[in-house]
């Protein structure tokens, strides 16, 4: 599942991880409220999240949906890699952190680290 609030966003990220074997976008939500409720309904196994989501932020979100739905991942977006904020991110329970100005190849191992249950930083931005 992608959540991010930019449509052109959340479409190029569809178009290049339908590209890649065994990974399926399922849903899109457009803030933080929506993805919360869309897992509780689609259960994606990762949740590829925008940090800065209207309403509820994204790192808000991602600590209640690993809250309520313990098997769900999250992979948060970020454009800034202050460790502070990927530190915050982790620790609300996100499974991986990546910065915007990463590869698509970098976004896939994340996503692939974090389905696994395992955590994943950005190799630009350790």
């Amino acid at each position: 599942m992608i959540a991010d609030e930019h449509h052109l966003v959340r479409h190029g990220l569809r178009c290049l991880l339908d590209k890649e074997r065994e990974i399926h976008v399922v849903h899109e939500a457009a803030d933080g409220q929506d993805a919360i409720e869309s897992v509780a309904w689609v259960r994606p196994d990762v949740v590829v999240m925008d940090v800065e989501l209207p309403g509820i932020d994204g790192i808000e979100a991602a600590g209640r949906i690993r809250a309520a739905y313990s098997e769900t991942r999250v992979v948060m977006l970020s454009k800034h890699s202050d460790p502070f904020l990927i530190s915050n991110a982790l620790s609300k329970g996100a499974s991986g952190f990546v910065c915007l100005d990463s590869s698509i190849e970098e976004l896939v191992l994340a996503i692939r680290t974090a389905y696994r249950g395992s955590i994943h930083r950005s190799r630009n931005h350790d």
